[in-house]
C-alpha cells in the first residue's frame, strides 16, 4: 500500500460524505508532484479506517468526487479513467459504471468525471470536468439518461 504519510493534504473545500455518521471518506490532494491514486476512509475524529486504492485488480487514477448514498455505498468519481466506481458500505468492490457512450455526445468527447451524486432511486448525477452541456445523468447501471441544467447561450 502506498505510504500517503506526509506527502498529502485534504483539499480546501473537498467533499467530505459521511457514511452513517461513522465514517468519512475524502480524496486528497499530493504535494510534490505525486499522483493521486486513492481514497481515504476515516472516521468522524478522522482516524484513518482505511485506504483504498486498488480494487478488483484494478486502481484509481486521480479519483476527485466523492459520495456516499443513503445505503451507505460509496461513488468515486475517478476522474482520469472515466468512470464511476462503487463500493458497499464495507468498502468491498460493487461494480463501475463504464465511460459514457451516446449518440448526443460531441465527437471526441472526454468523460472526466469530477463530482458525483446520487438520489434516492439510484439515478447518478455527473458532473464532467470538461462539459458545458450541463450535468450528465445516468440510470442505475450508468447508461446515459440526458444533460439537465446546461444554460442556453444567447448572442
Amino acid at each position: 500500500m502506498p505510504n500517503y504519510n506526509n506527502r498529502t493534504e485534504v483539499e480546501s473545500g473537498a467533499e467530505l460524505p459521511f457514511g452513517d455518521d461513522k465514517w468519512i471518506a475524502f480524496e486528497i490532494t499530493p504535494n510534490e508532484g505525486y499522483v493521486l491514486k486513492a481514497i481515504v476512509v476515516t472516521d468522524k475524529d478522522f482516524n484513518l479506517i482505511k485506504i483504498i486504492s486498488e480494487f478488483n485488480n484494478d486502481s484509481f487514477n486521480e479519483p476527485y468526487g466523492v459520495f456516499v448514498n443513503n445505503d451507505g455505498n460509496l461513488y468515486v468519481a475517478d476522474t482520469k479513467n472515466g468512470r464511476i466506481v462503487i463500493f458497499n458500505d464495507k468498502f468491498e468492490f460493487v461494480k463501475i459504471l463504464p465511460t459514457l457512450s451516446a449518440d448526443v455526445l460531441p465527437e471526441g468527447f472526454a468523460y472526466m468525471p469530477k463530482s458525483v451524486v446520487v438520489d434516492n432511486a439510484d439515478n447518478v448525477y455527473v458532473v464532467s470536468m470538461n462539459t458545458n452541456m450541463g450535468v450528465i445523468s445516468l440510470d442505475p447501471d450508468g447508461g446515459f439518461q440526458g444533460f439537465f441544467g446546461a444554460q442556453e447561450v444567447a448572442i
